[in-house]
């Protein structure tokens, strides 16, 4: 069976979020195809950098200082 690329995606996010809140009760049908669709997906997806535009906390802080202001 097909699955759409937002069904891949809701799954790869409902994994991640599992695996980073160390969530071990969560079942998952591994055999579905679903599931091994999304494993396929996330062997090959390369997630984005965490700070690509700000390289220091202080950058990404300085940044929301600017945000904020424009925002009052």
């Amino acid at each position: 069976q097909q699955h759409s690329d937002d069904e891949i995606a809701a799954l790869m996010t409902q994994l991640a979020i599992a695996e980073a809140c160390n969530v071990p009760h969560i079942y998952y049908d591994t055999q579905s195809s679903l599931y091994q669709a999304a494993q396929a997906r996330r062997a090959t997806y390369e997630p984005p950098p965490l700070y690509p535009t700000y390289p220091t906390r202080e950058s990404l802080l300085a940044y929301h200082g600017v945000e904020t202001a424009q925002l009052a």
